[in-house]
């Protein structure tokens, strides 16, 4: 058989929309919607995370999240279910700030006996520094300038990083 003849097609799409911006080097998760005609579950098809034709990350689909009717976590009263498998991939954000267009790609490949085209998925994304939040108390008032006072000061990183030992410059 040719390259894709007889394939069965696989639809890739975002089950949930990503984030426009990530810290440097945070978590990305990704939930893919992947469909096929056959309906079968493609947990284990292999896939890679490319910029251009780099590929930044590569694994296999974990398990795939199918809809049920029939689970207690369907209710109908909520409004409209999208009901695609879903397979939800975590990879890591770049360290580096910046705009990047990545591509989630499936190539092709034979699955439980079974040929799979190959199937793309194209998104795009910034990342940036960490937000950090900083706190002073005990500040003696007044200050007098050119003599030395004591402060408290607190500092956190919105990515939970340590901060502990870190230097902090007042002006």
């Amino acid at each position: 058989m040719r390259s894709g003849e007889g394939a069965h097609r696989v639809e890739l799409d975002f089950f949930e929309p990503l984030e426009p911006r990530y810290d440097l080097g945070a978590t990305i998760a990704l939930a893919a919607a992947v469909t096929t005609k056959s309906g079968r579950d493609l947990a284990g098809a292999a896939f890679e995370i490319r910029q251009g034709e780099a590929v930044v990350a590569r694994g296999v689909l974990p398990g795939i999240e199918r809809f049920d009717p029939e689970s207690d976590g369907y209710d109908p009263r909520n409004g409209p279910v999208d009901e695609r498998d879903c397979a939800r991939i975590a990879f890591k954000a770049p360290r580096e700030i910046g705009a990047f267009e990545w591509t989630l790609v499936m190539p092709a490949q034979e699955i439980d006996g079974i040929a799979h085209a190959a199937s793309s998925l194209a998104f795009s994304f910034t990342t940036g520094e960490h937000k950090t939040s900083l706190a002073v108390w005990d500040v003696p008032s007044p200050v007098v300038v050119g003599e030395q006072f004591s402060v408290k000061v607190g500092a956190k990183c919105g990515a939970c990083c340590v901060l502990t030992g870190r230097a902090i410059e007042l002006r």
